[in-house]
């Protein structure tokens, strides 16, 4: 069975049951919570995550929307928790998106405009299915952690997490290899709408940066078919970073 269709049976299945029920018997807020620091420590540790203020990547991606895949190199620079800037290369032109706090903004041909609150919420919660965003925030007691059960993904076992981040209605399925806690394949659901179709992200070709391991080649798919295929050419940890960043000023 297609690996996709395999990991959106069990999560959809799982995201029809409340989640407090989705294993009877046992304490599955404190399971998953024990396998999501588990994943935590197999990318670097808790302490790790604790000391990691900001991260700079720079990446290739391969848009496959086109008949023929197209290129877009990008920077983007995160400052945890609530700033994101990212510069995007693509066809000659450059661009940008922009996270900084509650607000959000696309700059184009040096024009900054202000996204909406829903637009830049949604921007916000897109983060949610980033991995080291994600790894970041595991430690927050106010993040509602659930253990989904067992599956198995391309013959190897994996364990099941749903995490709903704070106040959002939507739920991220990371699946977790049983034996080392790697991380495997993540799924981003919109419970409120269960019939949009969920995006789905497999990990590849780990790397050791500093104390941390992360996937430099991540793959997205949507229906079935391959949407973008993203490879990190350059990390750093902890960089100096310009706050003019964030307000939108693009190089010359």
């Amino acid at each position: 069975m297609n690996l996709l269709r395999k990991t959106l049976l069990l999560g959809l299945l799982m995201l029809s049951i409340p989640m407090s029920h989705a294993q009877s018997g046992a304490n599955t807020a404190e399971i998953g919570r024990n396998l999501l620091l588990r994943a935590v420590q197999y990318c670097g540790s808790t302490e790790a995550f604790k000391s990691l203020k900001a991260l700079q990547v720079q990446a290739t991606s391969k848009l496959h929307q086109a008949a023929t895949p197209i290129e877009v190199k990008t920077d983007r620079t995160y400052v945890f928790p609530s700033k994101v800037a990212t510069k995007i290369f693509v066809t000659g032109q450059q661009a940008a998106e922009i996270i900084n706090g509650d607000k959000a903004f696309h700059v184009l041909n040096k024009v900054r405009l202000e996204l909406s609150k829903t637009e830049a919420k949604r921007m916000r919660m897109l983060q949610w299915a980033e991995l080291p965003f994600l790894l970041s925030q595991a430690s927050d007691p106010a993040l509602k952690v659930e253990y989904a059960g067992s599956s198995t993904v391309e013959d190897r076992a994996v364990n099941v997490v749903l995490i709903l981040p704070p106040g959002e209605k939507e739920v991220v399925q990371l699946y977790l290899d049983a034996e080392s806690g790697r991380p495997i394949t993540l799924i981003f659901v919109d419970q409120g709408n269960p019939l949009t179709p969920a995006g789905y992200w497999t990990y590849g070709d780990w790397k050791k940066v500093g104390n941390f391991q992360f996937p430099h080649k991540m793959t997205l798919y949507a229906n079935d078919k391959t949407v973008q295929e993203t490879q990190w050419d350059a990390v750093s940890i902890n960089p100096d970073v310009d706050e003019n960043l964030f307000l939108g000023q693009l190089d010359e």
